[in-house]
């Protein structure tokens, strides 16, 4: 007897089963007139019959609940990403605002003249000034003349509480309008304020910055 793996045409097998001793597996014998094939059921699948199996989609049921998943996943990161968004646009009205601060301070002391920063509450923006005299002058200025134009400052959506001028002189001291010691200035966010903390600048009579809280 021998085993062969050449096809052999249908009408030619003599198809045997046989059950292995203590077990469920079954083997297949097929004879012909010159030999036999044997073999396992489970090796004759077909690779499209694999294939077919492998390509099962999806159901509308399972469609409709990942859709659904998504959405409660996308209604609860709305307004966390929004309530993170408000408080970047608090942080750089902060950075803006306190670097516009220092940045007249530090003219003043540099040019050895008068400077100062106007700071608008319904225009949401500041003004520096300064009496440094022109280019190759001598003497500082009697008046404070602009330095460039108005800027706006960062920080979309966020108030101011007051409008405020903040003047220094050659030695880093600074004096407001309306006068205050220590100078503060408060920024909020309207309608978010539960949720969105409120900031306050202090500046010292000496041109010293902190933020609270």
């Amino acid at each position: 007897m021998h085993y062969r793996s050449d096809p052999v045409a249908p009408e030619l097998l003599l198809p045997l089963q046989v059950f292995e001793s203590g077990s469920k597996s079954k083997i297949t014998y097929s004879f012909t007139e010159t030999g036999m094939i044997c073999g396992s059921p489970m090796q004759h699948r077909t690779p499209a019959r694999v294939r077919a199996r492998g390509s099962r989609g999806f159901t509308l049921l399972e469609l409709v609940l990942v859709m659904a998943v998504g959405l409660i996943l996308a209604a609860m990161a709305v307004p966390v990403i929004g309530n993170t968004m408000r408080i970047y646009s608090m942080r750089s009205a902060i950075s803006s605002l306190t670097g516009a601060i220092s940045s007249s301070r530090y003219q003043a002391i540099f040019h050895g003249c008068k400077s100062q920063v106007v700071i608008t509450k319904a225009t949401y923006s500041y003004q520096v000034q300064s009496e440094a005299p022109a280019f190759g002058g001598q003497a500082c200025a009697a008046a404070f003349t602009n330095v460039g134009g108005a800027i706006p400052l960062m920080g979309r959506g966020v108030a101011l509480s007051s409008d405020i001028t903040l003047t220094f002189s050659p030695g880093g001291s600074v004096i407001s309008n309306p006068a205050a010691s220590p100078i503060t200035l408060t920024l909020s966010y309207p309608g978010f304020v539960a949720t969105v903390p409120t900031e306050t600048i202090t500046v010292s009579n000496y041109g010293n910055i902190t933020v609270a809280p």
